[in-house]
């Protein structure tokens, strides 16, 4: 690590070993919690922890200064007695930040579609030794994904919608299938030698 901040520096650096999620991620996430439900700051702190598996904690240095510039800015109010501390303040959206959040989710849905496509530079970077164990993890961690978003979702979207989208998933999945089962008899196909060909 020490390498790495001496040739890149500290922002190079900290992408090999991220503290924290893509800058305004804190902020647009505050807000769609919200819109859901008032929240206390360290409701929507716990909330992260628990959602990312302990891989993302912004602590309260983060959440505080981001809920008062939130509310200073009209997308958020604070209720709570006068001379509250910080904690036992609840949060909730107010109209402008429902408008607000509506315009930026869909800068969010071509974030993620960006993120997919540099996806394929990681996968390059990525040594063969680590490969059978990253399979299993990435498999389950993509369909856990996908299936908190069905199930956050389902009942938003018009029944039509959602058996189109479950139709091309199943499709999809389909083609693993067949991908897999390709592969395993790649590798369990006899050398002429009387082994077990290595693929």
């Amino acid at each position: 690590m020490r390498m790495e901040k001496e040739v890149y520096g500290d922002s190079e650096a900290s992408f090999i070993e991220p503290q924290g999620a893509p800058r305004g991620l804190l902020m647009y996430y505050v807000l769609h919690k919200l819109s859901y439900k008032p929240a206390y700051g360290y409701e929507i702190l716990r909330d992260i922890e628990n959602k990312s598996g302990g891989a993302w904690r912004p602590g309260p240095s983060s959440i505080y200064p981001l809920l008062k510039k939130l509310e200073s800015t009209g997308l958020i109010r604070a209720s709570g007695k006068e001379g509250d501390v910080t904690s036992h303040r609840v949060y909730s959206i107010t109209e402008k930040g429902k408008s607000h959040l509506a315009n930026i989710r869909k800068k969010f849905a071509m974030a993620g579609q960006k993120w997919e496509s540099i996806g394929r530079i990681f996968v390059e970077l990525v040594d063969p030794t680590d490969v059978p164990s990253m399979i299993s993890r990435a498999s389950t961690v993509r369909f856990d994904l996908t299936r908190q978003l069905v199930d956050s979702k389902f009942e938003a979207l018009p029944k039509k919608q959602m058996r189109y989208a479950l139709e091309e998933y199943r499709l999809g999945l389909k083609r693993q299938l067949e991908w897999v089962e390709e592969l395993l008899s790649r590798i369990d196909k006899p050398n002429p030698d009387g082994g077990v060909k290595s693929v």
